[in-house]
């Protein structure tokens, strides 16, 4: 792990003298910290969730509503077809007038609920509490995607380059053989295999310039943009991994991984679920005070102001209330299982992506000493071949495996880089003050 380390940093060296660095300051060049920074502004799963803690602040504050009296007023005007009137013997006496106005104000206050009102409220705020989470851990998984796509196009971009080199070279092989072949030093069959090879080396091109148009637009999408916008990426200096235990990276991965505390705040919010449940059982006590008007000249008083206190409870509900309560525990169940597998997961990520990372960086320095190794090879025959003692086929040969070393060298290199990213994503990292984006 000491020697990855170690061959990361002097990458990293080497990006600062060869002026990366210098290119980032470029205008229209997209940095990895800037993009981070605008895959967080503008994302729309980010946007998403944002809404999901908007709404969650308002039912905290419908919770929150609960605890206050609810004052309810109405005004009408009354026609009726035939005067209101009482027989009393053979005498008639009008009771109300036919036509009336009558208002009236009502306030309610709840005043004890056994603490109902109190466990929604609660449960209410650990709601918001979960969406101010998911929010969080939406902002790593957009963060988390920009950082490997990122990657994917600076991949596609280097094994461009590496096709583009290998064309070159085969070019430059090709001319060579039909010199010689004109000058009847060689058959056609070496001047076939150098045309054969080219197309195919062009057709490696096509597929690495497509393979970087799709990359291109993934990452248009994370940043909410037009598909076809172009993107210019430079390599990142990217800050080098703590050197870690497989067990240190899982103990902090269950201590900061935010599904996990989802889970509990879910947990929290079932009990007071329960608790406000329970509460169905027992009478909650109100009081209530008004003021009525109805216009009547025929009563002694047309208003009156009046204030009660009572209770109310439900007898009978043929076992529903009982059965939620059931359900809820049931469900608190599930949530614990639940949490136990994500938990479970979430150690089998760590493990995958530590081991992946430490195999990528063994490939990095094998694949390194292998490049300067293909060129030298590449040199050797190609002064062998004009020489008249080599082959056409072993230049060829040498081409292709410089093309192979380079390009398992690059793979190698951005499968580290991608395997660092999901290493700290699993460990709970905040990948946005890590790549040196902002915290969002």
């Amino acid at each position: 792990m000491k020697r990855v380390l170690r061959h990361i940093m002097l990458y990293a060296a080497v990006l600062i003298l060869t002026g990366n660095t210098c290119l980032a300051d470029e205008p229209g060049v997209l940095t990895l910290s800037k993009g981070i920074n605008i895959a967080l502004q503008q994302n729309r799963n980010i946007r998403i969730s944002a809404l999901d803690r908007s709404m969650s602040e308002d039912d905290r504050a419908t919770a929150k509503a609960r605890f206050y009296p609810e004052i309810e007023t109405s005004l009408s005007q009354v026609m009726q077809a035939k005067q209101p009137a009482a027989l009393s013997g053979s005498q008639i006496m009008n009771t109300a007038q036919r036509n009336y106005l009558t208002y009236d104000l009502i306030i309610q206050q709840s005043i004890y609920t056994f603490g109902a009102t109190t466990a929604l409220f609660d449960a209410s705020g650990s709601a918001l509490d979960v969406a101010k989470l998911n929010h969080q851990r939406q902002k790593n998984l957009v963060a988390l995607s920009f950082v490997v796509t990122y990657f994917d196009l600076l991949e596609s971009e280097q094994l461009i380059k590496a096709a583009e080199s290998e064309i070159k070279n085969l070019d430059a092989q090709l001319i060579l053989s039909k010199n010689l072949y004109a000058a009847g030093s060689i058959t056609k069959n070496d001047l076939l295999h150098a045309e054969v090879r080219l197309s195919d080396a062009r057709q490696k091109l096509l597929a690495a310039n497509n393979q970087r148009d799709i990359n291109a637009s993934v990452m248009n999408s994370i940043l909410t943009r037009p598909l076809s916008s172009i993107i210019t990426v430079v390599e990142p200096v990217v800050p080098a991994s703590r050197e870690e235990s497989l067990d240190n990276a899982l103990e902090f991965a269950k201590a900061n991984r935010i599904e996990l505390s989802i889970f509990n705040q879910q947990i929290k919010i079932s009990e007071f679920e329960e608790k406000a449940k329970e509460s169905d059982f027992l009478p909650s006590v109100f009081a209530r005070g008004g003021y009525n008007y109805n216009e009547n000249r025929y009563q002694l008083h047309e208003d009156n102001w009046s204030i009660m206190l009572g209770a109310r409870m439900s007898l009978f509900s043929g076992g529903a209330t009982k059965a939620a309560i059931s359900k809820i525990r049931h469900r608190r169940e599930q949530l614990l299982e639940q949490k136990a597998k994500t938990a479970d997961d979430i150690s089998l990520e760590v493990r995958k992506n530590f081991l992946d990372m430490q195999n990528a960086g063994k490939r990095i320095e094998v694949t390194g000493e292998a490049i300067s190794q293909a060129e030298e090879n590449l040199r050797i025959n190609r002064i062998r071949y004009e020489e008249g003692i080599g082959t056409a086929t072993e230049v060829i040969d040498a081409i292709t495996m410089l093309t192979t070393a380079t390009t398992n060298y690059y793979k190698a290199l951005y499968e580290y880089r991608r395997a660092q990213a999901n290493l700290l994503y699993s460990m709970g990292m905040n990948l946005a003050a890590w790549y040196g984006g902002s915290n969002g």
